[in-house]
């Protein structure tokens, strides 16, 4: 039993890395034409949507270094099972490395 809970632990480990947004740089090439896409939660219990602003800008310092324009911003509403929105959301923003 213990094996099998280290094993799912050990398991979920890169996931867990990967959803939160590891800073990743960028090769010098790929300024200007790297686009990608970084996200946080907000609403709820939560972050304010002013907070995962924040939060989102400090990601893309991270993974450009010297700076970066914002190319699209969308707030999806998180959805229950159901269908309806639980009040939570996804702040994302697309960025592009200058």
């Amino acid at each position: 039993m213990k094996i099998a809970a280290a094993m799912l632990i050990v398991s979920a480990v890169p996931w867990i890395a990967s959803c939160a947004g590891a800073a990743r740089a960028v090769d010098a090439a790929d300024r200007g034409s790297a686009e990608f896409a970084v996200r946080v939660p907000y609403g709820g219990v939560n972050l304010t949507r002013e907070q995962a602003a924040e939060a989102l800008d400090r990601q893309a310092r991270a993974r450009c270094g010297t700076g970066y324009s914002r190319v699209r911003e969308v707030s999806s509403p998180r959805i229950t099972i159901s269908g309806t929105p639980n009040g939570d959301a996804d702040l994302i923003w697309w960025v592009r490395c200058t």
